[in-house]
């Protein structure tokens, strides 16, 4: 540690103490981070899953339920935004079944467009925001998993 006291300033003597910490080198620090980037990419992973639908009509549910379901244990930002990510699918599913029965009465193909296009944006946003660490939250989401 460095000590320092007895600064003059003038007239006056002002005592200060200034420490400093030396640097330590953590093996961990390093492992952590990759932990950190890997919590990312698969709550990442969560969010890309719900365009899994486009494919295969249940993957949009499936793919973030078996992310959520493995690995939620291994850090909180992927039990986070593997449930927020299965939420939103399953209430898009809802609202996209609803808008299958409404094709009947013409308004459903319209509802499709905007569900699909909304869909998109909304997925794009939470990967965004979950490859740079933060908690993305989707609108009109109903939390069907607390």
């Amino acid at each position: 540690m460095l000590r320092r006291s007895c600064l003059n300033h003038g007239s006056s003597i002002l005592e200060r103490e200034l420490e400093v910490e030396p640097k330590a080198t953590d093996p961990t620090a390093a492992s952590q981070a990759d932990h950190d980037k890997n919590a990312r990419n698969l709550a990442v992973l969560c969010h890309l899953f719900g365009l899994l639908g486009l494919i295969v009509p249940p993957g949009n549910v499936v793919g973030p339920l078996l992310i959520w379901l493995f690995k939620k244990e291994e850090h909180p930002f992927i039990e986070d935004q593997g449930r927020e990510a299965l939420n939103f699918q399953i209430t898009f599913t809802i609202a996209l079944m609803a808008s299958v029965f409404l094709v009947l009465v013409y308004i459903g193909l319209f509802l499709l467009a905007i569900l699909g296009i909304v869909d998109l944006i909304l997925i794009i946003m939470a990967c965004s925001a979950a490859s740079r660490g933060e908690h993305y939250r989707y609108p009109f989401s109903i939390k069907f998993l607390q």
